[in-house]
């Protein structure tokens, strides 16, 4: 019995058609891949750690010879209490801001049409963009200076001092690392906010901020209790109570907590405000630890004398800052949509515009330039002439438009900044614009909603 080939399969020894365009595919996207994790890396140091095998183990030990060790980063210490709301450092400013220019449409057009018109204009906003970041770098230093009384964890401390870029940082300041600590209320330390460190003690008074996430071990509020205020970090005006865990009862006094030897295991950090899983363990036995006994950077302490805790995240790694959304893009407004799709229409405009006028001068150069004895030997090659075109109706895209916008935001932050009718006298506080970058969308606020009628009646926001 004869067998029937098919027509369409493959000769013997051959892959089927389409794996070689399948594997070329999976090859080209591995590279995309690959390249687009070192610009994130290494352009915008942006590095995704793995999560650690069973959660952040931190024992309350203050007699440790070294720092506690994070699994994820490979054994090396934590990372410090250091925190950074400005989007650039020394080294990354200049990449991070060519990639965020050159991401209008309009830059692109005039990096291809005109390098000195560009090259002045991206200059200024640049120079705009940095003088931004450069007053949160000032905001941030004052920030990190704060000062907390804690009890170091261990004898061997890493303070924010030791990294090349704040020694670098120090000698260009001229301000050389300063006294870490001094004793104020033994065997409390009084140490800056930059250099708390996971597996720390903190000692918290009434009105105090939270310089870190903390578990709570220690309140002399009723029942244990510590009374909180979230604003910064939900909006919320109401006061909310915090519990020291039940493994702790009996442990009252900063003798019986040290002696207590307890053992902390956390969830790795997260944006989570709401949810929060980990364990302490207490002379063998264990108990859930949840988001009731636990206060987070950003959180005062209202209506309690004092309370002690234990830093469980410090830095980038706390609650607030994570959903601060870490070394944001840069903020575009609503207006610059606008005027980008503008320049793009104009842009296909002038292309359309080149392409006809050239097709027209070749339509020309067939039926009358060749007749024409005193123009041999001076015909224009296609490509020639379309660029050529393309130089001529460059005017059309307006590059007075970025100018102007640049130079009216400029404005703009000077008015508001120096407006009498927007300083708060009872507290001292004047208009301050962060960002000029988005301030017409002030200008295009349709509706203002307001969550309680006190806001409206006694204009107390």
């Amino acid at each position: 019995m004869n067998e029937k080939t098919t027509p369409d399969a493959p000769p013997p020894g051959e892959a089927p058609p389409g794996i070689d365009e399948k594997s070329g595919a999976s090859t080209r996207h591995d590279a995309l891949t690959w390249c687009k994790s070192i610009f994130y890396e290494v352009v915008l140091g942006r590095k995704t750690l793995p999560p650690s095998q069973y959660g952040r183990r931190i024992p309350l030990r203050l007699d440790q010879d070294a720092p506690l060790a994070d699994e994820r980063r490979g054994g090396h210490p934590y990372v410090s209490n250091t925190i950074r709301t400005s989007r650039y450092t020394i080294y990354d400013f200049i990449p991070k801001q060519l990639f965020f220019q050159f991401s209008r449409i309009g830059n692109f057009y005039f990096l291809c049409v005109g390098i000195l018109p560009l090259l002045f204009f991206v200059l200024v906003t640049i120079a705009k963009e940095g003088y931004d970041d450069f007053k949160r770098h000032r905001l941030d230093k004052v920030e990190n200076a704060e000062l907390a009384r804690v009890l170091k964890h261990a004898r061997h401390r890493v303070t924010s001092g030791d990294g090349w870029q704040s020694k670098l940082r120090g000698f260009l300041t001229r301000n050389p690392t300063a006294l870490e600590t001094c004793s104020t209320d033994a065997p409390w330390t009084t140490t800056r906010w930059c250099d708390i460190e996971v597996g720390d003690l903190i000692k918290l008074s009434r009105d105090d901020p939270l310089p870190a996430d903390v578990v709570l071990l220690h309140a002399d509020g009723e029942n244990g209790l510590a009374y909180i205020e979230t604003m910064a970090l939900d909006g919320e005006t109401n006061l909310k109570s915090k519990q020291v865990s039940a493994a702790l009862k009996g442990y009252d006094t900063l003798e019986k907590i040290m002696a207590s030897d307890a053992d902390f295991v956390v969830e790795d950090p997260n944006p989570d405000l709401y949810k929060f899983d980990g364990k302490i363990t207490v002379d063998g036995k264990s108990l859930p630890l949840t988001s009731a006994e636990v206060i987070y950077r950003g959180s005062i302490l209202r209506n309690t004398a004092s309370a002690i805790g234990i830093v469980i995240n410090t830095g980038e790694e706390c609650k607030i800052r994570m959903n601060a959304n870490q070394h944001p893009k840069a903020k575009k407004p609503a207006l610059e949509t606008v005027a980008n799709k503008i320049v793009a229409t104009l842009a296909i405009y002038v292309i359309i515009l080149s392409v006809g006028c050239s097709m027209g001068y070749i339509m020309w150069q067939r039926s009358q330039e060749r007749r024409t004895w005193y123009l041999q030997g001076a015909q224009v090659k296609f490509h020639e002439i379309i660029i050529g075109f393309i130089i001529q109706f460059n005017n059309v895209i307006p590059l007075a438009l970025y100018v102007s916008l640049e130079i009216v935001k400029v404005g703009q932050l000077l008015m508001l900044n120096s407006d009498v009718e927007m300083y708060h006298a009872e507290t001292n506080t004047p208009a301050r614009c962060n960002t000029n970058t988005i301030l017409e969308n002030l200008g295009q606020v349709g509706y203002i909603f307001t969550d309680k009628t006190g806001t409206l009646t006694e204009n107390v926001m």
